[in-house]
């Protein structure tokens, strides 16, 4: 898998890929168990709001709220392959 795992899971390959699935990365059990698929809708909510698309999350992220940046940042994850 390419990049390197700092603080988070790597970003390399997020488009497509279950929340929760990088192995070399310990998420919480809210995150394993939510099911999604990290596509345009779920990366674009968890970058607004994590708690509230993965109750239980522990990931610590204020969101992204501007509509274009993160519109951005989405567009660039996907390009991540």
């Amino acid at each position: 898998m390419a990049g390197k795992k700092l603080i988070g899971p790597r970003l390399f390959g997020v488009a497509g890929r279950t929340a929760g699935s990088d192995a070399e990365f310990r998420y919480s059990a809210a995150n394993e168990g939510s099911g999604l698929t990290w596509d345009a809708a779920p990366v674009g909510h968890d970058l607004t709001s994590p708690s509230t698309v993965v109750p239980g999350t522990l990931m610590t992220y204020a969101g992204l709220k501007n509509d274009t940046p993160r519109a951005d940042l989405i567009q660039c994850l996907a390009t991540l392959k």
